[in-house]
C-alpha cells in the first residue's frame, strides 16, 4: 500500500520519490520491484532511476563485502579461523545465495551493527552523495517507525532538509514515540525548528501500520500537490 501509494504520487506530481530506509530486509524492494515491474540487479539499480530511489543506508540481507583469504585451507573453516586477519574489502555487492563460495574467496554482509543508536551508515558513498545531493529539494517527509536515534544520520538532515515543508507525518506506533521522533528530527543544532506550511507538523496517534493508510493525514500527504 505504500509503494502503490507513493508511486500514486509520482504519477500526480511529477516530482520523486525518496525511500530511505534503515531495515535490512528486502520487503521494500520486492513491493517496488512487482509495482513498477523493475530489478534491483545490482547496486546501481537502487538510485539509477529518475522516479524512485531506494537508500538502504544501514545495508541490506542481500549485500556482501567479497574478499579472498588464502590460508591453506578452501572454504568457509579456513576464513572463520583467521578472521582476525581477514582485510575486510570496502566495496559493495549484491549476494544472494550465501551457502554459495569459491575456493578461498569470503562473503562479509555488509550490515550496520545492530545496536541500539546506530552511528555509521552501511552503503555505498555513491549512495550517501546521491542522497546528500537530493535532500534540499524534498518538501514532504512521511517517517514511519523510525525512532530517530541514529545521530548521524539526523546530522545529515539538518545539514541538509529545509527547516520548511509542505507535509510532515509521523508515524511510530504510539503518540509517544511519534513525538519523541519528530522532536528529534524536528529541531536544528542552531535552535531552527522544522514547520510546515508555516504550523507545526502533524504525529499519528496509536496506529497500526496499516492503518496509517485509512488516515486523513495520509490521504492528504499524498493527494495534495
Amino acid at each position: 500500500m505504500l509503494v502503490d501509494a507513493m508511486v500514486g504520487w509520482v504519477e500526480r506530481a511529477q516530482e520523486p520519490v525518496l525511500f530511505v530506509t534503515f531495515n535490512y530486509d528486502t520487503m521494500l524492494e520486492r513491493a517496488i520491484a512487482q509495482e513498477l515491474t523493475y530489478s534491483f540487479g545490482d547496486m546501481n539499480s537502487y538510485v539509477a532511476r529518475n522516479d524512485v530511489k531506494v537508500f538502504k543506508v544501514h545495508g541490506s540481507v542481500d549485500w556482501g563485502h567479497r574478499g579472498n583469504a588464502n590460508f591453506g585451507r578452501d572454504g568457509m573453516p579456513g576464513v572463520i579461523e583467521h578472521a582476525w586477519q581477514l582485510d575486510i574489502p570496502g566495496d559493495y555487492q549484491i549476494k544472494r545465495d550465501w551457502n554459495v563460495s569459491q575456493g578461498s574467496e569470503f562473503w562479509v554482509p555488509a550490515l550496520a551493527v545492530p545496536v541500539r543508536t546506530k552511528s555509521s551508515f552501511e552503503c555505498l558513498k555513491e549512495h550517501l552523495d546521491k542522497l546528500w545531493e537530493l535532500l534540499p529539494a524534498v518538501e514532504r517527509v512521511l517517517v514511519i517507525g523510525w525512532a530517530g536515534m541514529e545521530d548521524h544520520f539526523l546530522a545529515m538532515l539538518h545539514e541538509r532538509l529545509r527547516t520548511e515543508q509542505k507535509a510532515v507525518v509521523v508515524a511510530c506506533g504510539s503518540t509517544e514515540a511519534s513525538r519523541e521522533t519528530f522532536a528529534r528530527m524536528a529541531r536544528w543544532p542552531d535552535g531552527r525548528t522544522m514547520s510546515v506550511r508555516g504550523g507545526p507538523a502533524t504525529w499519528q496517534q496509536d496506529l497500526k501500520f496499516s492503518e496509517l493508510f485509512a488516515t486523513d493525514d495520509f490521504r492528504d500527504f499524498v493527494s495534495r500537490v
